[in-house]
């Protein structure tokens, strides 16, 4: 016996077809559409529902209409991911899989960018600056001795001062990518990546999927991220959740 009716089977960009849209959510869907393509910021967009109300059906069969009109979009599932330590990765390569399989002068350049992006704010270089900053206590590695609490102090100091006289090539960095990610997205959305864009777009849709069901921590760093890193012209994000459990994990 089953508690919960089996999802819709929907094809990879299937659309609305009448005998499956049975809420006649079609409408709905083109005026979001419209909105989409007229909009020229930088956008984030919520899709909010109660859990059980069809959000994810919407969205896979919206997919198949934003095909249609030649709109690249990406679907990532937050709560199949939330295994993930940085979510930075998870939505760098989800863009990154879209380029062609050539290595492309965008492509190069996007990668490039991002792999210093992600060194400068990636989990990993958290990781490094606590062990530094701890004189490898936070791994497993206690000072002993009178000495120990100035040598911790004096490290501390060494390693602040060394953030300070990185922070503004850290800051370019950052920028630069942004820069790439733009030029990334204009070029996929005018069909010259590998995905579904036919040129009579300019904007990646990135739709983010069970917000609300995921890891706290992962889900709140993964706005955070969407925030800092992702905001730029070209890439639209829709983020789909119950917003009310969404307030109950931040």
């Amino acid at each position: 016996m089953k508690l919960t009716p089996p999802p819709i089977e929907i094809e990879e960009y299937e659309g609305f077809l009448p005998e499956k849209d049975i809420f006649q959510r079609k409408d709905f869907a083109e005026k979001l559409s419209n909105l989409i393509e007229n909009v020229s910021d930088e956008l984030v967009l919520a899709i909010d529902a109660p859990w059980g109300e069809g959000k994810t059906t919407f969205v896979r069969m919206w997919q198949g209409m934003l095909k249609e009109q030649g709109v690249e979009s990406i679907y990532f599932d937050a709560f199949q991911n939330d295994f993930l330590e940085d979510p930075l990765l998870a939505l760098v390569g989800e863009v990154y899989s879209l380029l062609d399989d050539e290595e492309t002068d965008t492509k190069v350049e996007f990668k490039t960018k991002a792999v210093s992006a992600i060194k400068t704010i990636g989990k990993a270089s958290i990781r490094i600056g606590l062990k530094a900053i701890t004189a490898g206590i936070l791994d497993e590695t206690v000072l002993e001795g009178a000495g120990a609490e100035k040598e911790v102090a004096d490290m501390s100091d060494s390693y602040i001062s060394s953030r300070l006289d990185s922070l503004k090539g850290d800051k370019a960095s950052i920028e630069e990518f942004k820069v790439a990610l733009s030029a990334t997205a204009e070029a996929v959305g005018n069909g010259n990546g590998n995905g579904n864009g036919n040129g009579n777009g300019n904007k990646i849709v990135f739709i983010i999927d069970e917000l609300d069901r995921c890891k706290p921590s992962f889900a709140l760093d993964l706005l955070e991220k969407i925030k800092h890193v992702f905001s730029v012209p070209g890439i639209i994000f829709v983020l789909v959740m119950n917003r009310e459990q969404m307030d109950e994990v931040i």
